[in-house]
């Protein structure tokens, strides 16, 4: 049976996919890629990655989970855990929380720096990472856990340097950098 998603249930819409609420699942929410070989192989690649960091193991605190691959009217799409506070509203982008200026800032800038000894503990490749892929989730109390949701896994086809930690955590150490400035280009603008 497929799954019937239509514009009441799209969250967001990215250059290469679009994010749709579950309809039976308040937990979940599924990506339709748009279609385009880039956006079929980022797919691919990204799946991939995810079932590879289950089977080493990987700490998911920071991470939305990967849950499998499902049929849908739009074509095929995939699960994730779908990031939401505690009232049930979907949880805002870092990138929303840091323009927002509510006193916040301090430490979310301070658990964004974390997010890099996150990344080089795991051994976790990112591509695309910005604070617009990065989601705050709200508990009871206001406090604020950060959650990369997008962007994660590699882009380059030729990854065997990548099952050397010194490559890996030089790689990463690169691409954060590029993030850091992303991020604070983004509030530069606002």
């Amino acid at each position: 049976m497929k799954i019937e998603l239509n514009d009441d249930l799209l969250i967001a819409r990215g250059t290469r996919r679009a994010c749709y609420q579950h309809p039976d699942e308040a937990s979940l929410c599924i990506k339709i890629s748009t279609g385009t070989p880039n956006s079929i192989k980022q797919q691919a690649r990204e799946c991939h990655y995810y079932r590879a960091m289950d089977k080493r193991g990987v700490d998911f605190s920071h991470l939305t989970r990967y849950e499998g691959a499902i049929e849908t009217n739009l074509g095929t799409g995939h699960l994730y855990e779908c990031i939401k506070d505690h009232d049930d509203t979907y949880s805002k982008s870092l990138t929303h929380y840091l323009k927002k200026n509510n006193g916040q800032q301090k430490e979310l800038m301070l658990q964004f720096s974390n997010l890099e000894d996150y990344l080089l503990k795991h051994g976790i490749l990112f591509y695309d990472l910005n604070g617009g892929n990065i989601i705050c989730k709200k508990d009871p109390q206001g406090k604020l856990r950060l959650v990369m949701i997008d962007g994660i896994g590699e882009v380059i086809s030729f990854t065997f340097l990548n099952i050397f930690k010194f490559h890996r955590d030089k790689t990463i150490r690169r691409r954060w950098q590029r993030v850091v400035k992303n991020v604070e280009l983004s509030l530069t603008r606002s």
